[in-house]
């Protein structure tokens, strides 16, 4: 199915990155024999499925925004003169440009509607989460919207919450003197990679996949702890709540997800 980002509904302009494509034509134009052939292939083949991509992340954009303007929220004729807003469309239409995946170019397309309010983000920070965006696969961006709220997150996916923790049964050791001690139970928790186990599948088979994601996202500074430590804490098992996982993003991280997050109208 089509996302909204490839839809086209109004033509644009020839952006600054088709520069190189049309060096591209002009080299294949100036090969004996196969230059008009071949410049028509790149056309078809290249040229015109990121006009495509392109129109369809502008077009998307343009629609949001008159939304934004239609619900009092900013006006658009203001746009043209506020440089950070500017910034941060032309950057990021150009990683629009370069990934297929629908679900990167929503959160580029919600960063330059969010980039258009008054958000109170420093400029610079918009910056650099547009690259984070560019560098992430969908799953950091997956992995970070749960871990900063998994409840909601379950609820919504209609995923039944797993137990916070469950009985454990332990032999003790062989004792110094004496008689043997009893077994005894103890409440082991469900940790951060179970959880998002439950929530992502895909882990249960490619654990090293989702040890790759967490370490980046933990090198970026958006989530903390490790993935071996409990997704909640005793508190959460003693009130019996099976809603109160916590796995954390730091303020930083939440930033980042607002900052992606469709603003709402």
């Amino acid at each position: 199915m089509a996302s909204p980002d490839d839809e086209n509904v109004l033509p644009t302009k020839p952006a600054a990155g088709d520069a190189a494509l049309t060096v591209a034509r002009a080299g294949l134009s100036a090969l004996p024999l196969v230059g008009g052939a071949a410049t028509e292939l790149l056309n078809a083949a290249v040229a015109s499925p990121l006009q495509q991509r392109r129109d369809g992340f502008v077009n998307r954009l343009a629609e949001r925004l008159l939304a934004l303007e239609h619900a009092g929220l900013l006006r658009i004729s203001e746009l043209g003169t506020n440089e950070a807003f500017l910034d941060v469309v032309l950057h990021a239409t150009t990683l629009a440009l370069r990934t297929k995946s629908a679900e990167k170019r929503t959160a580029l397309r919600n960063a330059c509607l969010n980039a258009a309010l008054p958000s109170g983000l420093e400029e610079a920070w918009q910056l650099v989460f547009l690259n984070l965006i560019d560098r992430f696969t969908e799953w950091h961006i997956r992995v970070l919207k749960f871990a900063n709220d998994p409840n909601t997150w379950l609820a919504r996916a209609r995923i039944s919450p797993p137990p916070i923790s469950v009985k454990k049964r332990v032999e003790p050791g062989p004792p110094m003197e004496g008689p043997p001690g009893e077994p005894y139970e103890i409440d082991e928790y469900m940790t951060r990679e179970q959880l998002l186990t439950v929530a992502f599948p895909v882990f249960a088979e490619d654990g090293a996949l989702l040890e790759h994601v967490w370490k980046e996202l933990v090198s970026a500074e958006l989530v903390v702890g490790e993935l071996g430590h409990p997704a909640a804490g005793p508190a959460a098992h003693h009130a019996r709540r099976h809603d109160s996982f916590r796995i954390g993003t730091t303020q930083r991280g939440s930033q980042l997800i607002s900052f992606i997050e469709e603003p709402t109208v």
